[in-house]
């Protein structure tokens, strides 16, 4: 909740005062909260890609060629959504921080 203050300046004149860091430290909070469960969201699903990749990695040893590439576009496949997965982190944290410098202002 926001502190409003009256002070009684010279000259009569009052001078509010709004204290909105009450606001600011829930906002940046819930911020740090959002960003640690996309964190390990974000975690999670990287060890499941590992663990998909590695898997492939391990059965490539028994394949034959024409297997090989298959399972080379299921990693490249891997590969993408990982990599689109790091992009939308990196969106989510500039999203954030720009939506904490504006509350700031």
């Amino acid at each position: 909740m926001s502190l409003l203050k009256r002070e009684n300046g010279d000259g009569n004149l009052n001078k509010i005062t709004i204290d909105f860091s009450y606001e600011l430290e829930e906002i940046c909070l819930d911020n740090q909260r959002k960003m640690e469960e996309k964190r390990l969201d974000f975690r999670e699903e990287l060890k499941t890609s590992i663990l998909v990749l590695k898997n492939e990695i391990d059965q490539a040893a028994l394949m034959d060629l024409k297997e090989i590439e298959e399972v080379n576009k299921e990693k490249d496949n891997e590969i993408e959504k990982l990599q689109t997965l790091v992009n939308e982190m990196v969106r989510e944290v500039e999203s954030c921080t720009m939506t904490s410098k504006k509350k700031i202002k």
